[in-house]
């Protein structure tokens, strides 16, 4: 207990913890090197492709610390997304990677059916690629579905 050790000086303790605050509250919830990175999945006409509700997407590249890292992220109603690593809102590493999108599953065993071209479910032939940068990242990604789907609910 430091109050207890004689000759403390109760102003030097408070001034170093605030001191300590201040240099750490800046850094944030997110590691060094990731950085928030949200998207949306629009189609050939800008329109946000609905139909992936609940489908996840997945960033795979390479941190500034040159490890491999697999960020994910769920897809809502419009389309859009917000990746993270470790935990919700750490963001995704700073540097290029490939996406893919996974398939929304009925139960642990059966998959809904993919409504886009299957080119989307690999990272080598998906074509979606992205760059996060130091600083809050806003990605628009083209997809192209697969015939007969829309991308707005009836």
């Amino acid at each position: 207990m430091l109050f207890l050790i004689r000759g403390l000086d109760m102003r030097k303790v408070a001034s170093f913890f605030l001191f300590s605050l201040a240099i750490l509250a800046p850094s944030g919830c997110g590691k060094a090197g990731f950085y928030p990175a949200k998207g949306q999945f629009v189609d050939a006409s800008d329109a946000p492709v609905t139909v992936l509700e609940g489908f996840e997407v997945s960033f795979e590249g390479h941190g500034p610390d040159g490890k491999s890292y697999s960020s994910t992220g769920t897809i809502d109603a419009q389309g859009r997304f917000e990746l993270f690593t470790d935990r919700p809102g750490d963001g995704a590493p700073m540097g290029e990677g490939k996406l893919l999108i996974q398939p929304k599953m009925k139960d642990s065993e059966r998959e809904f059916p993919y409504p886009l071209n299957p080119k989307y479910r690999t990272f080598e032939k998906s074509g979606l690629t992205a760059k996060i940068e130091p600083k809050p990242n806003e990605l628009k990604f083209t997809v192209e579905l697969k015939a007969g789907k829309q991308s707005l609910k009836q």
